[in-house]
């Protein structure tokens, strides 16, 4: 079968597009809990909670994601995608039994926090194995749009759904995401991991890491702020289709992202 002309070879296999289509369903369910601020506000929570409840998904990440990578390394890529994403399925679908304030939340975000780091770190490892080195920055780079596009359209089509349903069918409604990509990784036959040689990994850690480490920092927590406290603000100053104020405060800070060079080809 001939390739497009403007995919690299290794973009245009079955696998990666498998990945893609993983990807855009798992983040659709975790792009939709941008709302959860909103459920939590009605149900009379303060700004101080919802940035807990949003945040400790955060925590969980950062927890999580070091040790994910070593273990998709001895125990494979499959199980850890099938692992974060029935752990997102399962905490988002959690939600709907939730109809007051609990640590509950708390519980659940965490979980989904988890099941993100797993997700993700494994698909991510499956994208560097089956692209060619030369070319894995231009896969990781089209691999990445299956996740952004949910930033914007997860939360358009969540606030539909809330509005007509509500809530608890909202919460039902984006964890079926997570099992409809649990459903493209039953089909997947990832290589195995080659583990990162013990010299290279003390290279790397020993590497000019601090600067990317502090962007990433910065602008981590930037785009933090903005999910948990944008959707309850909008909502409060101007009333209903928060989502389309979200999308276009996404698209601007895209926009304003310096776009890759020539180098993205690998």
């Amino acid at each position: 079968m001939r390739r497009p002309l403007f995919l690299s070879p290794g973009i245009s296999r079955r696998d990666f597009w498998q990945a893609a289509a993983a990807n855009f369903l798992f983040f659709s369910n975790i792009s939709a809990f941008n709302l959860l601020p909103l459920y939590v506000k009605d149900l009379g929570g303060s700004v101080a909670r919802i940035g807990w409840i949003m945040g400790v998904y955060s925590l969980a990440a950062i927890i999580f994601q070091p040790l994910v990578g070593r273990w998709v390394e001895r125990f494979g890529i499959k199980r850890f995608l099938l692992l974060g994403g029935a752990t997102g399925f399962l905490a988002s679908a959690s939600f709907a039994f939730l109809t007051e304030l609990s640590p509950l939340f708390s519980l659940f975000r965490f979980l989904q926090g988890f099941g993100y780091s797993a997700f993700f770190i494994a698909n991510l490892t499956l994208i560097a194995e089956i692209a060619p080195a030369r070319h894995r920055a231009e896969a990781v780079a089209i691999f990445g749009i299956s996740g952004l596009v949910t930033m914007g359209a997860a939360p358009a089509l969540g606030e539909l759904v809330i509005q007509a349903y509500g809530y608890p069918t909202f919460f039902v409604s984006a964890s079926l995401f997570s099992l409809g990509g649990l459903l493209v990784v039953g089909a997947l036959k990832p290589p195995e991991v080659v583990p990162v040689d013990l010299n290279k990994r003390e290279k790397i850690l020993r590497g000019n890491i601090f600067l990317p480490l502090v962007i990433s920092g910065i602008f981590g927590i930037s785009i933090g702020t903005l999910f948990a406290f944008f959707p309850p603000f909008a909502k409060g100053v101007g009333g209903g289709r928060e989502s389309r104020r979200f999308l276009h405060c996404v698209c601007m800070l895209w926009n304003r992202t310096p776009a890759p060079g020539p180098a993205l080809g690998g």
